[in-house]
């Protein structure tokens, strides 16, 4: 997302689109061992804000992933929805109770599950092992990658490639899982929220504490991407059941924000082994209160500008504020 797109477009653009993603993970029982979230793809221009690069797969768990484009555009009347939700498009009078034209609602329950269990969904999806495509597929996202917004996450898959790579981090029971949040867009800030699954699964969560406070709210902020970093602290009692393949002892964290077209973020799998040598109780050093490093809008800021940087057409009184005063 740049701040010198023009704001006259916003309403043909999808709201709904990767933000942030971990990039890097590592346990305190062997720190060498790195990993990252299940999904992303190595190859990614971080440095791209299209949809079908640098965005692709960052990790969402709503369904869908995004709204698609022109979903009825067989039928001349649609064409004035650019960007509706209704598939069949009924004439662009969209879903009842929900925004019609030209964006749906990303808050309108009815247009959108919100919050879903497991691993999440990327905007790229492929018919390999590594994605469960949506059957009917959700069409009319991208006519050039039919796949792409039609599929979630195969999480066993994912974690048995991760295992082939030697990208599981290995955690101790009272030990730390060091997590990299990259926030590639204003709308994937913070506050941002972590759980536990230890039958490595990503169906039977528990809270852990996120032990940092990050500028964001809502999930945006007016922030240049940035990586936000911070340990999690594991339980004394940790026992991880989740088994893949020959390998046992896995778990998964999952941590995100809480954007209204999220939430956006990330599942990192790793195992739970015994102390060794070359375990590192202490994390290491991290800011407990994390700022911008930059930003991507400057004094005045329109109510225009924090809907387009908060992807949030629907963005409070309350909310504005507080984006205006994390400007400088």
């Amino acid at each position: 997302m740049k701040c010198t797109l023009a704001y006259g477009l916003v309403a043909f653009l999808p709201t709904v689109l990767s933000h942030c993603l971990i990039t890097d993970s590592y346990g305190n029982a062997n720190p060498n061992i790195k990993g990252y979230g299940l999904g992303l793809l190595e190859n990614t221009n971080r440095g791209s804000d299209s949809r079908v690069d640098g965005q692709r797969d960052c990790t969402i768990f709503s369904n869908p992933a995004m709204t698609p484009n022109g979903s009825g555009a067989k039928d001349p009347q649609c064409k004035k929805c650019p960007a509706g939700f209704d598939i069949q498009c009924a004439k662009c009078k969209g879903v009842k109770g929900c925004r019609l034209c030209p964006l749906y609602d990303t808050n309108c329950p009815q247009c959108r599950q919100r919050d879903l269990n497991g691993c999440g969904r990327t905007y790229y999806t492929s018919g390999s092992k590594y994605y469960v495509i949506d059957r009917p597929e959700l069409k009319g996202t991208d006519p050039n990658n039919p796949l792409y917004n039609s599929g979630y996450i195969h999480t066993a898959n994912w974690i048995e490639w991760m295992i082939g790579e030697g990208k599981v981090p290995q955690v101790t029971a009272g030990g730390w899982l060091w997590i990299n949040m990259f926030q590639q867009t204003t709308d994937g800030a913070g506050p941002y929220t972590c759980r536990l699954d230890r039958t490595g699964t990503g169906f039977q969560w528990e809270k852990l504490t996120v032990p940092v406070e990050t500028v964001g709210v809502q999930g945006a902020n007016p922030c240049q991407n940035i990586n936000w970093v911070w340990p999690l602290q594991m339980p004394d009692d940790l026992e991880c059941t989740g088994t893949n393949g020959n390998t046992k002892n896995i778990c998964i964290v999952r941590c995100q924000d809480d954007a209204p077209n999220g939430p956006f973020g990330g599942c990192v799998a790793f195992q739970k082994v015994e102390a060794s040598a070359r375990t590192v109780m202490r994390p290491p050093s991290f800011a407990k209160v994390q700022k911008c490093k930059g930003f991507q809008y400057k004094r005045p800021i329109t109510d225009a500008q924090i809907r387009f940087l908060a992807g949030d057409d629907s963005i409070g009184a309350r909310a504005k504020a507080a984006i205006r005063a994390m400007l400088p």
